[in-house]
């Protein structure tokens, strides 16, 4: 078992732990939600020389999620690259509910869809603008129905368990069924019908930022591995503790 001094020195040996890819006047910066940016100081120069110059962006709607504790000049951000990603989608593609069952805690989705006087399909309508990822477009019975029939399993009938009161119980099961299918153990192999949809959408969004020109892109690490794997001329710095 390693010391606490061994995992400080190998922590601090580390020039970015989450990865950074350089690629032009454009570069990713690997980021764990809500936690401390860690670079070497080398690396901060190299990417402020482009970002002070292109602009940065963060991902999500998190823009209290900035990283400013490196230096990076917060007037300097230009926004969420999230936000100019969803101008690029036409109507109301049903995969894009994936949020519903992503990272449910986090994103406070068990409370959100907390409503048992009305049922599980109804108190999504309701707080759709809290757990879809295009917030700000008006979601339909038809898209909810079709998304939630598109996640089904032999076994588990989305469509069928959203009838339910949303009771504490109930959204509990809802939701622990639908994270479950999307991401188990062996998620990279996308074994499920939620799965596959949530791929969809992360393919498209990673495509979006590889095929931006210029700029600093602050993302979860996850999507830098991705990018590797989009495009094989590109190369990570660091990457030790991203998601492999």
């Amino acid at each position: 078992m390693k010391t606490f001094k061994q995992f400080i020195s190998e922590q601090k040996k580390s020039e970015a732990p989450r990865g950074v890819i350089f690629d032009g006047n454009k570069v990713f910066v690997g980021k764990e939600h809500m936690e401390p940016l860690v670079l070497s100081d080398e690396l901060v120069e190299k990417i402020k020389e482009i970002g002070d110059k292109y602009g940065y962006w963060y991902e999500g709607s998190g823009g209290g999620d900035v990283p400013t504790t490196t230096g990076f000049n917060k007037s300097k951000y230009e926004g969420s690259w999230d936000h100019e990603f969803k101008k690029t989608i036409n109507g109301y593609p049903p995969e894009y509910l994936y949020t519903i069952f992503a990272n449910t805690k986090v994103n406070h989705q068990r409370d959100n869809l907390l409503n048992p006087s009305i049922s599980i399909f109804d108190s999504i309508m309701k707080a759709q603008k809290k757990v879809s990822y295009l917030k700000n477009r008006e979601l339909d019975d038809s898209t909810l129905k079709k998304f939630l029939s598109m996640c089904s399993e032999k076994d588990v009938d989305f469509l069928k368990l959203s009838e339910l009161p949303a009771t504490k119980e109930n959204v509990n099961m809802f939701l622990d069924k639908g994270e479950s299918l999307s991401w188990p153990k062996n998620w990279k192999e996308y074994p499920n019908k939620a799965g596959k949809l949530a791929k969809k959408v992360e393919d498209a969004r990673n495509t979006f930022i590889l095929n931006r020109k210029t700029g600093v892109y602050f993302a979860g690490s996850g999507h830098l591995i991705e990018l590797l794997r989009l495009d094989d001329s590109l190369k990570m710095i660091g990457g030790e503790k991203a998601e492999k």
